[in-house]
């Protein structure tokens, strides 16, 4: 049984899971900092299905893309209780587990993040018997501009989060491509039930970054 975590956007998620099973699924819209309501919402989910750390078999994690911010605290999080739990720890991106959704099927497939100021995460795989298969790296751009990004890819499947702001912006684009969007397509719910290996020593879990961090240097300090 593995807990999974995302905290990449201001819906926290928690799950647990085995592989092939969802058992539990608990969100929370956040409206301040995840760090003030990780660990408890953490905690009220074990003790709602009466376990322990002692009783999962890993702590999985959603990497990124996402708020900057919140995926540190994802990651610190689980690195936290994997090694208080001496519990082993995995993790993916978002867009990774969206293409491997049940609803997406094989094919080609573009999963689709909403990264806010009307930008949209994606990228677009064959996924196939041996896997995923990387056919448009991941990157980010408009919801105006990413249906000449996949002109060379007609009928594929559109999946995840981002769907509802491309439906606004273009209302045929259901013509060309098939839209799967809905409450259900959490990428932590996905980490959950997937098969994972133990990770071996030196194989650290990595955030995943596709835009980078809102930091600004001060304005007295750049002029210095």
């Amino acid at each position: 049984m593995r807990l999974s975590l995302d905290t990449t956007s201001d819906l926290q998620t928690v799950a647990l899971g085995e592989p092939g099973r969802l058992l539990a699924l608990s969100m929370d819209r956040i409206h301040t900092s995840h760090t003030e309501t990780l660990i408890g919402h953490i905690d009220s989910v074990l003790r709602r299905h009466r376990l322990s750390g002692q009783d999962l078999s890993g702590i999985a994690v959603v990497t990124g893309p996402g708020s900057f911010t919140g995926i540190r605290i994802g990651l610190a999080t689980a690195l936290g209780l994997a090694d208080s739990w001496d519990k082993p720890m995995t993790g993916r991106n978002a867009l990774e587990l969206l293409a491997l959704h049940p609803a997406a099927g094989p094919g080609r497939i573009c999963p689709v993040l909403h990264a806010r100021r009307e930008q949209i995460f994606f990228a677009v795989f064959h996924r196939g018997a041996s896997g995923l298969e990387l056919l448009e790296d991941y990157r980010e751009t408009t919801a105006t501009e990413l249906p000449g990004s996949l002109a060379p890819y007609p009928g594929t499947v559109i999946i995840g989060p981002g769907v509802p702001v491309l439906r606004a912006r273009w209302p045929d684009l259901a013509g060309t491509f098939h839209l799967v969007d809905g409450p259900d397509l959490l990428p932590a719910a996905v980490l959950a039930v997937q098969e994972h290996p133990v990770p071996g020593p030196g194989l650290p879990v990595e955030a995943f970054y596709i835009r980078p961090p809102d930091v600004r240097t001060p304005k007295h300090t750049r002029e210095k």
